[in-house]
């Protein structure tokens, strides 16, 4: 049995039985296997990600620290989460979520400590690693990174531009900006190694994704972008609405999320004016504004939850399989062609007056029959139904 099919079984609590049942060990022996495995380094980082560092911290070192084997008990976290948009409706849905941002609690979270959730400081990064760890196989991360640097505006400070991405790194935040985008792409590369769908945001025109730390991980996860308008998502009236387009990154399922705008007349709620300084024409932004346009509308939760789940689903496609007899004996009986079982999920159904009716067989490629013949096999077969009523 190859190391890594032994690491592709997981390391929760039934790992054990997973080995047991993929091998040709005993029970007591697959534990004691087992003990031996999850007491050591087994997990393996791709080569490329292997220079991947963050305060120290190295992929490889986080996946074989004693804190990996903790139990993996939530669905949802959210990361630089500001209201908890996606978290909360998350929450909403019954799955268990968490928020992290260090502006949650003032005075504990911004501070470092145990409780500290500023990604910048190590007890903080720490405490978010542990957040990553506790996600169940294919829950969902959501990263909003802080755009104050990415983008165009006040490049005349911050220095960067598509040539020079970093931008200018004696600029204080700058260094802060840089900094965050290599934690969360740290963050995005764990969550993906521990089998977790994570997608990160940042506005539309930012250099996040075009930073080493991101071209990094895109080489060994490759990142697919879509577009979601927040106009689309807000309930305020139609010219009041904010337009910003974020950039969604993440695994192919990320394209579900797009949302175009659909305001009349594409008009918007300004977040920038011009003014004439120093006998030049300036573009500043409008700070209230701008700030309340990196808060997810709550719809916009709700939407991202839902496509999630939607996409959770998909993967649990119904199973096809062939009747277990043999061919020959099918070719014996003529006139008969093989049976397809299809096992189909069950559906739930709220309205009491509806019905539901489970197909158990399907005949596939029956013959064309002329009316003898036909009339002689109605008679000796029946379709066989189950019916179900849902009990009120």
């Amino acid at each position: 049995m190859h190391l890594a099919h032994i690491h592709s079984l997981g390391q929760d609590s039934y790992g054990c039985a997973r080995l047991a049942h993929h091998s040709t060990f005993s029970k007591a022996l697959a534990q004691e296997l087992w003990t031996c495995i999850t007491s050591s380094t087994v997990m393996l980082v791709p080569q490329l990600l292997k220079s991947l560092t963050y305060l120290g911290w190295t992929l490889e070192a986080v996946l074989n620290h004693p804190v990996a084997n903790n139990p993996r008990n939530r669905q949802v976290a959210e990361l630089w989460c500001g209201v908890g948009s996606i978290c909360r409706a998350g929450a909403d849905e019954g799955y268990v979520t968490i928020g992290y941002d260090k502006a949650r609690i003032s005075g504990v979270t911004d501070t470092a400590g145990s409780r500290c959730e500023d990604i910048t400081k190590p007890s903080g990064f720490f405490n978010a690693i542990l957040v990553v760890l506790s996600l169940v196989s294919g829950g969902l991360l959501w990263q909003g990174t802080d755009c104050s640097s990415m983008g165009w505006m006040n490049r005349n400070n911050t220095g960067r531009s598509e040539s020079n991405p970093h931008g200018n790194l004696s600029y204080p935040p700058v260094q802060i900006g840089n900094a965050q985008a290599t934690a969360a792409a740290f963050l995005y590369a764990l969550a993906c190694l521990r089998s977790v769908h994570c997608i990160t945001e940042n506005p539309c025109n930012s250099y996040l994704w075009k930073l080493d730390p991101w071209k990094l991980v895109d080489s060994v996860f490759p990142l697919t972008f879509a577009y979601a308008c927040r106009c689309a998502f807000d309930t305020a009236p139609y010219g009041e609405r904010i337009l910003k387009r974020y950039k969604l990154a993440g695994g192919p399922w990320v394209t579900a999320l797009r949302r175009n705008c659909r305001c009349p007349g594409r008009l918007h709620r300004k977040t920038t004016f011009r003014c004439w300084k120093g006998g030049r024409l300036k573009i500043i932004g409008n700070m209230h504004t701008l700030k309340k346009s990196g808060v997810y509308p709550r719809a916009l939760g709700k939407w991202v939850i839902k496509k999630w789940v939607q996409m959770s689903k998909k993967q649990a496609s119904p199973k096809v399989s062939i009747s277990r007899q043999s061919f020959g004996q099918q070719k014996a009986r003529k006139g008969k062609q093989p049976e397809v079982l299809i096992q189909q999920p069950e559906l739930q159904l709220n309205q009491p007056q509806l019905k539901k009716v489970q197909l158990k067989k399907v005949q596939l490629n029956q013959p064309q029959l002329n009316q003898p013949q036909l009339k002689q096999m109605q008679q000796g077969r029946t379709i066989e139904l189950s019916w179900k009523t849902p009990q009120l």
